[in-house]
């Protein structure tokens, strides 16, 4: 194709368009001739000149052009109306599992302040005595337990408290024993003893 003699500044725009489709046709020409006489390329049915139609490919402005508005109504169907809806139900739907959990999240906070309001378990006490809070056996009355160390609050349930039973003796335990090389007399065993106080 000749040279276009005419400055590309003082063409129109579908001049210049014309010019690009018609450099594009050329080029395709010339790629399908090299290919065919490579043989990379068949002849399937007859090939159409390519100067002819030409025109065809002229960009021309459409006379009857829509608005943006008009256009975006007749692309509006069912489809886009049915993804609307869709997305107006998941924001209606994180929205209520929002709220539902604010709510959860409440009843649980009020449910721990109730809970925290009731007093802890307190065990029952029942060795209210110490071993050592007796009167030494050397002290009028021999030994017994001390009341005067129990404190005041503790005093009405010691005195509550049934009196221990005296373990009674059988012939299946033992009464005394007596190691030699530790000691110079037999010692009584009490029920209850283990080996090490043994």
């Amino acid at each position: 194709m000749p040279k276009d003699p005419r400055n590309p500044d003082d063409l129109s725009i579908e001049e210049l368009e014309a010019i690009l489709a018609r450099k594009k046709l050329e080029a395709r020409g010339a790629r399908l001739r090299r290919f065919r006489k490579s043989g990379r390329a068949l002849r399937v049915r007859r090939d159409v000149d390519l100067q002819v139609g030409i025109e065809s490919y002229r960009a021309t402005p459409e006379t009857t052009a829509e608005s943006g508005v008009q256009k975006a109504k007749r692309n509006s169907t069912g489809a886009s109306k049915l993804l609307l809806g869709v997305e107006i139900a998941a924001v209606m739907g994180l929205l209520f599992v929002l709220f539902s959990g604010v709510g959860a999240v409440k009843s649980l906070n009020q449910e721990v302040a109730e809970a925290r309001l009731l007093p802890s378990p307190t065990p029952i006490i029942r060795a209210v005595v110490l071993p050592s809070g007796h009167t030494p056996p050397s002290s009028p009355g021999g030994a017994r337990p001390n009341d005067a160390e129990i404190p005041a609050n503790l005093r009405p349930l010691v005195q509550s408290m049934p009196a221990p039973e005296i373990p009674k003796s059988s012939p299946a335990h033992a009464q005394r024993i007596f190691i030699p090389a530790l000691w110079d007399s037999p010692a009584p065993v009490v029920q209850g003893d283990g080996w090490e106080q043994l």
